[in-house]
């Protein structure tokens, strides 16, 4: 299952960049080193949501000048 997670989330970072980069007024950022819940560490942790909060600000500063 790992395996197979692994590579469809391969698929979908590569979509989401190419995504922020061809349209305008969208950004995307790298949230693989965030904290998660476990068992599935699908759902960021508390902390991982604020640090997310924080980098997207940052990115839309330069997208919505």
């Amino acid at each position: 299952m790992e395996a197979t997670y692994l590579a469809h989330n391969t698929m979908v970072r590569a979509a989401e960049d190419a995504v922020a980069t061809a349209v305008p007024h969208v950004v995307a950022v790298d949230t693989s080193d965030l904290p998660h819940y476990a068992p599935l560490y699908i759902h960021l942790a508390n902390v991982g949501q604020l640090t997310l909060g924080s980098r997207l600000a940052r990115a839309t500063e330069s997208a919505f000048p």
